[in-house]
């Protein structure tokens, strides 16, 4: 009986498949299965990169050639590897956040720390798939995290897995598309015209009036104020360039430094006069804090400095904040508030979005509008009087009691 050849010729019509034998050599039982041999790409001296499957069945081998094949024809296959998410995540934290501001790094990296490493991070990155990230979702909503906070989580794991796409770490990304919980409006504490009339008035006299003043007239962030520079004014042009921020390390708040603002992108602020009178009287003052600190002075050029010249606390203006509104009858409040309250008073004076936008040094405009999609009541008695107008104005010209071309109430509603 002629001895059985332990790999046979590929079978008819099934191209690199081959069929493939082995007998134990304890038991003495022949094992069979199914090979296929496709190349995935082609090395720098030419020669062709082999990757094999295998099947029980020659249909489940074909199978999986022909899945390999189409990936090559798609340029979706990549390589593959045993790294884990975990190993990933932190490769991608040290070597793909050039742009990434410190404070975002930091968020990151909590995120990852106390959420995604500890649900996922032992997990294959190649076998990472949409069930998983489905479950881990699931996980944080029974947690009770709010849904922003899931979203930011998400968005992590979204964007160190679109990095490991572009570079073929894997095929395709399996957190694009999840399922994830309804994102609630933001609650925003805008100041109608009343609070900010009572919030001007009960600030006059206190260290930082100048500072919630800007806040409110500039929408500057408080980080962009408490690193605002004399060397950032432009007198002659009626300019503030905002190019810094002052930063706070998350993990040691003591430590303070000047970065890019947030975004990474710098822009331009017009002063209009009552701007620049209250810059000239900070000015003024910060000479007086000058003289007074004597040798003791550090010269920053800082526009709002602490005693001595150095980065001023965002405690002390928080605090400083807090007695303000108090006494305004307001109640608590952030600087942050006084920037949405900016925002919310250009709107509704007419400014078009994407200028807000490029005032408030947002990304896109979308974002603008998602967050300031609040209307506050004296909006709607605004656009409840300009519908009232618009249509007591058609009703008439369709009694003929006016013309169109010189109605001057539909010309500025339509401008």
């Amino acid at each position: 009986m002629p001895k059985e050849r332990k790999n046979s010729r590929a079978a008819n019509g099934s191209g690199s498949i081959s069929r493939r034998t082995r007998i134990d050599e304890k038991s003495g039982k022949k094992r069979i299965w199914w090979e296929a041999k496709v190349t995935v790409g082609y090395r720098s001296d030419g020669k062709p990169v082999r990757r094999t499957v295998t099947g029980s069945s020659q249909a489940e081998a074909r199978a999986k050639m022909l899945e390999l094949l189409e990936a090559v024809e798609n340029k979706t296959y990549v390589d593959q590897n045993d790294l884990t998410l975990s190993e990933w995540l932190q490769t991608w934290l040290e070597n793909y956040q050039i742009n990434v501001v410190p404070s975002t790094v930091h968020t990151y990296k909590e995120h990852i720390k106390r959420y995604i490493g500890p649900n996922l991070g032992n997990i294959k990155l190649q076998k990472l798939d949409e069930e998983n990230i489905a479950i881990f979702i699931s996980a944080l909503t029974r947690c009770k995290l709010s849904p922003k906070t899931i979203h930011d989580i998400h968005g992590v794991l979204h964007k160190a897995l679109s990095v490991a796409l572009k570079l073929k770490k894997i095929s395709k990304n399996p957190a694009t598309g999840t399922d994830l919980p309804a994102l609630k409006k933001p609650k925003l504490h805008l100041l109608d015209h009343t609070e900010i009339a009572a919030l001007k008035v009960a600030a006059v006299g206190y260290k930082y009036e100048r500072f919630f003043l800007l806040a409110l007239y500039l929408g500057m962030r408080e980080g962009e104020l408490l690193g605002l520079n004399v060397a950032q004014i432009n007198w002659k042009q009626h300019a503030i360039h905002i190019d810094r921020q002052l930063v706070y390390d998350r993990d040691n708040p003591r430590i303070k430094y000047i970065a890019e603002p947030k975004e990474c992108e710098d822009r331009i602020l017009v002063m209009p006069p009552t701007v620049e009178a209250i810059l000239r009287e900070q000015l003024a003052y910060v000479d007086d804090l000058r003289l007074h600190a004597g040798n003791a002075w550090i010269e920053r050029g800082l526009l709002f400095p602490g005693p001595n010249g150095d980065f001023l606390s965002r405690q002390t203006v928080y605090d400083c904040l807090q007695r303000v509104s108090k006494n305004a009858g307001i109640g608590p409040i952030r600087v942050h508030d006084l920037r949405h309250t900016f925002a919310a008073l250009a709107l509704e004076a007419g400014v078009d979005v994407r200028t807000v936008q490029g005032i408030l040094g947002h990304a896109t405009p979308e974002f603008t509008l998602r967050v300031y999609a609040y209307v506050n009541d004296h909006m709607r008695k605004t656009a409840a009087q300009k519908l009232e107008i618009a249509i007591g104005t058609l009703d008439k010209i369709a009694r003929g009691e006016t013309e169109t071309a010189e109605d001057d109430t539909i010309l500025t509603l339509n401008a």
